[in-house]
């Protein structure tokens, strides 16, 4: 997928996910790293390559995460806070 907007309840409702790394145009901004990378697994990568997989990712420049990034991660818990009142909306 190349575009994906998040409408269920969620910290990312209302947000629109784009994966330029895919599109064929130039001007783009490049991508910033490598989500949910131990996912490769599920297509039937070994288990075993995976620390050679990342290392790659970084010599590409791209920080590999199993999650998301910490910026996205700091968003959802900022969103999951405000939803319980523990900080203010």
């Amino acid at each position: 997928h190349m575009y994906g907007p998040v409408e269920r309840e969620h910290a990312f409702q209302g947000l629109d996910f784009v994966h330029p790394e895919r599109f064929q145009e130039s001007g783009w901004a490049p991508p910033e790293f490598a989500a949910f990378v131990s996912s490769i697994i599920e297509s039937g990568v070994d288990p075993g390559r995976m620390d050679d997989i990342r290392a790659r990712l970084r010599e590409l420049g791209l920080e590999p995460y199993d999650c998301l990034s910490p910026a996205l991660m700091d968003y959802v818990a900022t969103w999951v806070a405000k939803k319980s009142g523990a900080i203010a909306s």
